[in-house]
């Protein structure tokens, strides 16, 4: 159905978010070419159908970007509820359902990290927002639009027989 908006309304708003006091719109073409790169980026990273991936952050354009992207990937999203606060609510739910990534906002990251560890099927978290933290397991939003551009390039075709399937 996105895809099918896309080309009947590409040129129109889908996405509003506010930013520095005023309220910006994304057309339908706009979010489908960020939700390609981020699902392409996903693909170059090694997500799989079937897999999952929690999604830990704030509404707003990039948390649909993100679960249209995990979509696109043939993988399941597994959203978590931000008012989730204890340690333990937070492993159950990635130990539960298996996580291979999380995507998080910069707010919600350090409950992840707190349980990472305890997590061996946690490979990688995805920061919405740009941070300054050192952590291997850790790579920003940005990164994997740019790799999802490079992956494009060279893979087009398998990325459409992906979300194709």
């Amino acid at each position: 159905m996105f895809e099918d908006s896309v080309i009947n309304f590409a040129d129109n708003i889908y996405l509003w978010e506010k930013s520095n006091n005023h309220f910006q719109g994304t057309t339908y073409k706009q979010t489908r070419d960020r939700v390609h790169t981020f699902a392409a980026g996903l693909m170059k990273l090694g997500l799989n159908c079937g897999d999952r991936v929690t999604l830990l952050a704030e509404g707003r354009n990039d948390w649909v970007i993100s679960e249209l992207g995990v979509l696109y990937c043939g993988a399941i999203n597994v959203p978590l509820s931000i008012k989730l606060n204890e340690p333990e609510e937070i492993s159950f739910r990635l130990q539960h359902s298996g996580s291979k990534m999380a995507i998080v906002s910069k707010r919600q990251i350090q409950k992840v990290l707190d349980v990472a560890d305890n997590i061996p099927s946690l490979e990688t978290i995805i920061c919405l927002d740009k941070i300054d933290l050192k952590d291997k397991r850790v790579v920003l939003a940005e990164t994997i639009i740019e790799q999802g551009i490079e992956f494009l390039k060279t893979n087009s075709v398998e990325f459409i027989q992906r979300f194709q399937f």
